[in-house]
Protein backbone atom coordinates (compact mmCIF):
# COMPACT_ATOMS: atom_id res chain seq x y z
CA UNK A 1 0.00 0.00 0.00
CA UNK A 2 1.66 3.36 -1.18
CA UNK A 3 -0.43 5.11 1.29
CA UNK A 4 1.28 3.16 4.41
CA UNK A 5 4.84 4.42 5.72
CA UNK A 6 6.37 3.49 8.96
CA UNK A 7 9.56 3.48 11.53
CA UNK A 8 12.29 1.29 10.26
CA UNK A 9 14.44 2.48 13.18
CA UNK A 10 13.66 3.59 16.65
CA UNK A 11 17.26 4.62 18.08
CA UNK A 12 17.10 8.80 18.38
CA UNK A 13 20.26 9.96 16.30
CA UNK A 14 19.52 11.71 13.44
CA UNK A 15 19.04 9.07 10.30
CA UNK A 16 19.76 10.79 6.32
CA UNK A 17 20.30 10.05 2.76
CA UNK A 18 19.27 6.70 2.68
CA UNK A 19 20.31 4.42 -0.23
CA UNK A 20 18.18 1.05 -0.86
CA UNK A 21 19.55 -2.20 -3.21
CA UNK A 22 17.44 -4.93 -3.63
CA UNK A 23 18.93 -8.56 -4.01
CA UNK A 24 16.25 -10.71 -6.42
CA UNK A 25 18.03 -14.36 -5.57
CA UNK A 26 17.86 -13.65 -1.68
CA UNK A 27 14.46 -11.45 -2.54
CA UNK A 28 15.52 -8.58 0.15
CA UNK A 29 16.50 -5.41 0.77
CA UNK A 30 19.46 -3.47 1.90
CA UNK A 31 19.18 -0.05 3.15
CA UNK A 32 22.42 2.07 4.17
CA UNK A 33 22.14 5.12 5.19
CA UNK A 34 24.39 7.80 7.42
CA UNK A 35 23.49 7.92 11.18
CA UNK A 36 24.67 11.33 13.23
CA UNK A 37 27.67 10.71 15.91
CA UNK A 38 25.61 10.96 18.88
CA UNK A 39 24.88 14.96 19.13
CA UNK A 40 27.35 16.00 16.56
CA UNK A 41 24.85 16.37 13.48
CA UNK A 42 28.22 17.14 10.99
CA UNK A 43 29.78 14.46 12.00
CA UNK A 44 28.77 10.86 10.27
CA UNK A 45 29.18 7.31 10.25
CA UNK A 46 27.30 5.21 7.66
CA UNK A 47 25.41 1.93 8.28
CA UNK A 48 23.37 -0.41 6.82
CA UNK A 49 20.58 -3.25 7.58
CA UNK A 50 18.96 -5.70 5.32
CA UNK A 51 15.29 -6.07 5.21
CA UNK A 52 13.06 -8.85 3.98
CA UNK A 53 10.34 -8.49 1.06
CA UNK A 54 8.02 -7.01 3.00
CA UNK A 55 10.21 -4.63 4.64
CA UNK A 56 10.82 -6.10 7.84
CA UNK A 57 14.23 -6.08 9.35
CA UNK A 58 16.77 -9.07 9.13
CA UNK A 59 19.57 -9.71 11.52
CA UNK A 60 22.22 -8.49 11.60
CA UNK A 61 20.97 -4.51 12.24
CA UNK A 62 22.88 -1.54 11.86
CA UNK A 63 25.97 -3.53 9.91
CA UNK A 64 28.42 -0.48 10.45
CA UNK A 65 29.90 -0.26 6.95
CA UNK A 66 33.43 1.84 7.62
CA UNK A 67 35.85 1.57 11.18
CA UNK A 68 37.47 5.15 9.80
CA UNK A 69 37.56 8.25 12.54
CA UNK A 70 36.83 10.34 9.26
CA UNK A 71 33.97 11.90 8.78
CA UNK A 72 31.57 9.14 6.60
CA UNK A 73 28.99 10.38 3.91
CA UNK A 74 26.50 7.70 2.12
CA UNK A 75 27.40 7.82 -1.60
CA UNK A 76 25.73 5.24 -3.78
CA UNK A 77 25.15 1.19 -3.57
CA UNK A 78 24.17 -1.41 -6.20
CA UNK A 79 23.82 -5.17 -6.12
CA UNK A 80 26.09 -7.73 -8.34
CA UNK A 81 23.60 -10.62 -8.55
CA UNK A 82 26.80 -13.03 -9.80
CA UNK A 83 28.84 -12.77 -6.72
CA UNK A 84 25.81 -12.12 -4.51
CA UNK A 85 27.44 -8.50 -3.35
CA UNK A 86 26.49 -5.27 -2.41
CA UNK A 87 28.74 -2.38 -3.87
CA UNK A 88 28.63 0.28 -0.94
CA UNK A 89 30.32 3.72 -2.31
CA UNK A 90 30.95 6.33 0.40
CA UNK A 91 32.63 9.61 1.07
CA UNK A 92 35.53 10.17 3.64
CA UNK A 93 35.96 13.49 4.58
CA UNK A 94 39.71 15.22 3.99
CA UNK A 95 40.96 15.12 7.42
CA UNK A 96 43.13 18.53 6.71
CA UNK A 97 39.87 20.34 5.29
CA UNK A 98 36.67 19.71 5.79
CA UNK A 99 35.16 21.66 3.31
CA UNK A 100 37.02 19.64 0.30
CA UNK A 101 35.41 17.25 -1.58
CA UNK A 102 35.53 13.53 0.15
CA UNK A 103 37.59 10.60 -1.09
CA UNK A 104 35.24 8.36 -2.35
CA UNK A 105 35.65 4.45 -1.62
CA UNK A 106 34.03 1.11 -2.59
CA UNK A 107 33.24 -1.35 0.07
CA UNK A 108 31.81 -5.03 -0.73
CA UNK A 109 29.18 -6.35 1.25
CA UNK A 110 28.37 -10.11 0.97
CA UNK A 111 24.69 -10.46 0.85
CA UNK A 112 24.33 -11.59 4.73
CA UNK A 113 26.00 -8.09 5.50
CA UNK A 114 29.69 -9.52 5.67
CA UNK A 115 32.34 -6.87 4.82
CA UNK A 116 34.65 -8.43 2.07
CA UNK A 117 38.31 -6.79 2.48
CA UNK A 118 38.83 -3.73 2.60
CA UNK A 119 37.80 -0.55 1.50
CA UNK A 120 38.91 0.81 -2.11
CA UNK A 121 39.59 4.48 -2.94
CA UNK A 122 37.62 5.57 -6.20
CA UNK A 123 39.18 9.30 -6.56
CA UNK A 124 41.17 11.33 -4.54
CA UNK A 125 39.21 14.32 -4.41
CA UNK A 126 41.32 16.72 -6.82
CA UNK A 127 37.82 18.16 -8.25
CA UNK A 128 34.79 19.05 -6.26
CA UNK A 129 32.90 15.75 -7.20
CA UNK A 130 29.54 15.12 -5.40
CA UNK A 131 26.57 13.16 -5.42
CA UNK A 132 27.66 10.01 -7.13
CA UNK A 133 25.51 7.31 -8.13
CA UNK A 134 26.22 3.43 -8.88
CA UNK A 135 24.60 0.72 -11.22
CA UNK A 136 25.81 -3.07 -11.68
CA UNK A 137 26.44 -4.44 -15.65
CA UNK A 138 25.28 -8.17 -14.86
CA UNK A 139 26.27 -9.08 -17.77
CA UNK A 140 29.42 -7.78 -18.35
CA UNK A 141 30.58 -7.61 -14.65
CA UNK A 142 30.92 -4.18 -14.08
CA UNK A 143 29.82 -1.13 -12.46
CA UNK A 144 28.78 2.50 -13.73
CA UNK A 145 29.48 6.05 -11.91
CA UNK A 146 28.23 8.63 -11.94
CA UNK A 147 28.36 11.93 -10.42
CA UNK A 148 28.15 15.74 -10.08
CA UNK A 149 31.33 17.30 -11.07
CA UNK A 150 32.83 21.46 -11.15
CA UNK A 151 36.04 21.25 -12.24
CA UNK A 152 35.38 22.83 -15.07
CA UNK A 153 33.51 26.03 -13.42
CA UNK A 154 29.72 24.09 -13.84
CA UNK A 155 28.17 21.71 -12.42
CA UNK A 156 28.39 18.69 -14.87
CA UNK A 157 28.07 15.04 -15.02
CA UNK A 158 31.16 12.40 -15.66
CA UNK A 159 30.67 8.74 -15.98
CA UNK A 160 33.49 6.25 -14.97
CA UNK A 161 33.03 2.23 -15.57
CA UNK A 162 34.82 0.19 -12.86
CA UNK A 163 35.27 -3.67 -12.86
CA UNK A 164 34.14 -6.10 -10.27
CA UNK A 165 36.32 -5.43 -7.80
CA UNK A 166 36.52 -1.41 -8.02
CA UNK A 167 39.67 -0.96 -10.41
CA UNK A 168 38.85 1.58 -13.01
CA UNK A 169 38.14 0.78 -17.04
CA UNK A 170 39.13 3.54 -19.66
CA UNK A 171 38.92 7.23 -18.56
CA UNK A 172 35.90 8.73 -16.53
CA UNK A 173 34.35 11.65 -19.22
CA UNK A 174 30.87 13.18 -19.90
CA UNK A 175 27.43 11.49 -19.71
CA UNK A 176 25.98 13.95 -22.55
CA UNK A 177 27.07 17.04 -24.35
CA UNK A 178 24.65 19.29 -22.47
CA UNK A 179 26.65 22.17 -20.93
CA UNK A 180 23.92 23.54 -18.26
CA UNK A 181 24.16 22.53 -14.75
CA UNK A 182 23.60 19.10 -13.77
CA UNK A 183 23.23 17.90 -10.30
CA UNK A 184 21.76 15.15 -8.05
CA UNK A 185 22.12 12.27 -10.69
CA UNK A 186 20.60 8.49 -10.60
CA UNK A 187 21.07 5.84 -12.76
CA UNK A 188 19.77 2.11 -13.58
CA UNK A 189 20.50 -0.38 -15.52
CA UNK A 190 18.65 -2.95 -17.94
CA UNK A 191 20.30 -6.42 -18.06
CA UNK A 192 17.56 -6.77 -21.44
CA UNK A 193 18.87 -4.25 -23.37
CA UNK A 194 22.18 -3.98 -21.71
CA UNK A 195 22.05 -0.22 -21.69
CA UNK A 196 21.68 2.10 -18.60
CA UNK A 197 20.01 5.46 -18.05
CA UNK A 198 20.66 8.90 -16.35
CA UNK A 199 18.80 10.81 -14.76
CA UNK A 200 19.41 13.86 -12.73
CA UNK A 201 17.88 17.54 -11.88
CA UNK A 202 18.72 20.61 -13.82
CA UNK A 203 20.95 23.10 -11.55
CA UNK A 204 17.59 26.08 -12.09
CA UNK A 205 15.60 23.23 -10.35
CA UNK A 206 12.90 23.31 -13.45
CA UNK A 207 13.49 19.77 -14.85
CA UNK A 208 13.89 16.26 -14.30
CA UNK A 209 16.39 15.26 -17.43
CA UNK A 210 17.31 11.59 -18.74
CA UNK A 211 20.59 9.91 -20.79
CA UNK A 212 20.81 6.39 -22.12
CA UNK A 213 23.81 4.76 -22.39
CA UNK A 214 25.18 1.78 -24.08
CA UNK A 215 26.83 -0.87 -21.67
CA UNK A 216 30.46 0.84 -22.61
CA UNK A 217 29.19 4.16 -21.23
CA UNK A 218 28.77 6.06 -25.47
CA UNK A 219 25.53 8.03 -25.86
CA UNK A 220 22.64 6.80 -26.86
CA UNK A 221 20.13 9.40 -28.82
CA UNK A 222 20.30 13.29 -27.16
CA UNK A 223 19.18 13.96 -23.70
CA UNK A 224 15.84 14.66 -23.11
CA UNK A 225 13.13 16.06 -20.69
CA UNK A 226 11.22 13.64 -18.50
CA UNK A 227 9.81 16.22 -16.38
CA UNK A 228 9.41 19.75 -16.27
CA UNK A 229 7.70 22.40 -14.13
CA UNK A 230 7.28 26.49 -14.56
CA UNK A 231 5.47 27.10 -11.27
CA UNK A 232 7.13 24.75 -8.90
CA UNK A 233 10.72 23.41 -8.73
CA UNK A 234 11.84 19.51 -9.16
CA UNK A 235 14.53 18.23 -6.84
CA UNK A 236 16.08 15.10 -6.45
CA UNK A 237 15.72 12.46 -8.95
CA UNK A 238 15.38 7.93 -8.21
CA UNK A 239 15.47 5.57 -11.09
CA UNK A 240 14.91 1.86 -10.98
CA UNK A 241 14.43 -0.59 -13.95
CA UNK A 242 11.76 -3.00 -14.22
CA UNK A 243 13.17 -6.12 -15.23
CA UNK A 244 10.19 -8.09 -16.77
CA UNK A 245 10.41 -8.61 -20.50
CA UNK A 246 5.93 -7.97 -20.53
CA UNK A 247 7.07 -4.72 -18.75
CA UNK A 248 10.88 -3.52 -20.13
CA UNK A 249 10.63 0.27 -18.69
CA UNK A 250 12.02 2.45 -15.82
CA UNK A 251 10.64 3.74 -13.53
CA UNK A 252 11.79 7.59 -11.79
CA UNK A 253 10.37 9.53 -8.93
CA UNK A 254 11.22 12.87 -8.03
CA UNK A 255 10.42 15.35 -5.83
CA UNK A 256 7.87 18.43 -6.88
CA UNK A 257 8.18 21.67 -4.87
CA UNK A 258 4.81 23.68 -5.15
CA UNK A 259 5.71 26.14 -2.16
CA UNK A 260 3.76 24.65 0.84
CA UNK A 261 5.00 21.20 0.92
CA UNK A 262 6.41 18.29 -1.70
CA UNK A 263 4.80 15.96 -3.31
CA UNK A 264 6.47 12.85 -4.61
CA UNK A 265 5.47 11.52 -8.29
CA UNK A 266 6.49 9.03 -10.47
CA UNK A 267 6.76 8.60 -14.18
CA UNK A 268 7.88 5.12 -16.70
CA UNK A 269 10.36 6.16 -19.06
CA UNK A 270 10.14 3.11 -22.12
CA UNK A 271 13.99 2.07 -23.32
CA UNK A 272 12.75 3.70 -27.00
CA UNK A 273 12.17 7.43 -24.72
CA UNK A 274 8.49 7.03 -24.66
CA UNK A 275 7.26 8.65 -21.55
CA UNK A 276 3.86 7.84 -19.01
CA UNK A 277 1.91 10.25 -17.22
CA UNK A 278 3.17 11.58 -14.33
CA UNK A 279 1.59 10.56 -11.08
CA UNK A 280 1.68 10.96 -7.75
CA UNK A 281 2.79 8.42 -5.18
CA UNK A 282 2.58 10.27 -1.70
CA UNK A 283 0.74 14.03 -1.46
CA UNK A 284 1.25 16.43 1.16
CA UNK A 285 3.87 16.45 4.01
CA UNK A 286 7.97 17.32 3.19
CA UNK A 287 9.16 14.49 1.42
CA UNK A 288 12.63 14.31 1.04
CA UNK A 289 15.36 12.65 -1.41
CA UNK A 290 13.17 9.19 -2.40
CA UNK A 291 15.45 5.99 -3.17
CA UNK A 292 13.49 3.09 -5.59
CA UNK A 293 14.86 -0.07 -5.90
CA UNK A 294 12.93 -3.15 -7.96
Amino acid sequence: DPTVNYLLLSNETSQTEPLLAYNPIRREYLLAWQSARGEDIYEYDVYAMRLDGLLAPKPPEEIALSDSPRNQTTGALAFNPASQQYHFLFGLDDETNAFDSPEYYLQRVFWPGLLLGHEVVLNSAKDDQSDPAAAYNSRDQEMLVVWSDLREGTATLFLQRYDRDGLPLAENYHVTSESEGQIHPAVAYSNLDNQYLVVWEASDHKSIQGQFLSARGSRIRNPFTIASSQSGTLFNPAVAYISSPVDNSYMVVYELDAGSDRTLYAKRVFPDGRLSTSLPVRLGGFCHNPQLAY
